[in-house]
Formats: C-alpha cells, sequence, structure tokens
C-alpha cells in the first residue's frame, strides 16, 4: 500500500532508500515502487494446481495444499506482526479442514 503525501506538507524523512522506500519521522511509510498482489493463475488442467508464485514440483501429485500469507511488511508492521498474519492463515486452514470444507468454500 502506498502513502500519499500531500504536497503542501513537508515531512522529515528518517530513512531515504530513493527508489524503494522513505520512512518519515511521523511514522509515516511511503513505498515508491509499491507492493505487488499478483492473483493466482489459473488452475493448470494437467497437473491440477493453481499457483500463485511458483509451481513446486510433486505438489499437484502429493496432492498438497501450499498457502502463500501476504503478511505486514517492516517498517509499518515490526515483528511480529508477520508471525502472527501467518499464525491466522494456518488456523484458518485448519479451521476449513476441521469442518471438512475444501478451501475455495472456507
Amino acid at each position: 500500500m502506498n502513502t500519499v503525501i500531500a504536497s503542501n506538507t513537508t515531512k522529515e524523512v528518517l530513512i531515504d532508500l530513493s527508489s524503494l522506500i522513505k520512512v518519515y519521522k511521523d511514522g509515516i511509510v511511503e513505498r515508491l515502487m509499491g507492493t505487488p498482489n499478483i492473483p493466482p493463475s489459473p488452475e493448470d488442467p494437467t497437473t491440477g494446481v493453481a499457483s500463485k508464485d511458483s509451481h513446486l514440483p510433486g505438489a499437484a501429485e502429493a496432492k498438497a495444499l501450499i498457502i502463500s500469507v501476504q503478511y505486514g511488511l517492516a517498517p509499518e508492521h515490526l515483528l511480529p506482526i508477520a508471525y502472527e498474519d501467518s499464525w491466522t492463515a494456518l488456523q484458518w486452514v485448519a479451521s476449513c479442514v476441521i469442518a471438512n470444507t475444501s478451501i475455495e468454500k472456507c
């Protein structure tokens, strides 16, 4: 998520990694390149795998469920928020399994 800063205000820059990110003294973070949000690919008719990031060899044969969690990023979200976001995602998957519901319908 990009933070927009009004042009009529001057903010003191705490960290300036010019083409990537700026962190201001008041805590505002400006991601200059943005954060990519890549939707899953359609299901491959041969393997039955829908992939977001990469195809893991053997995933279709093992009937493995692979989850990609979009967790809070630093510096806005300091640790342990990434761990907490991942734990919440794992609990969600477990609740679907316990309810015997497919992930698509959960």
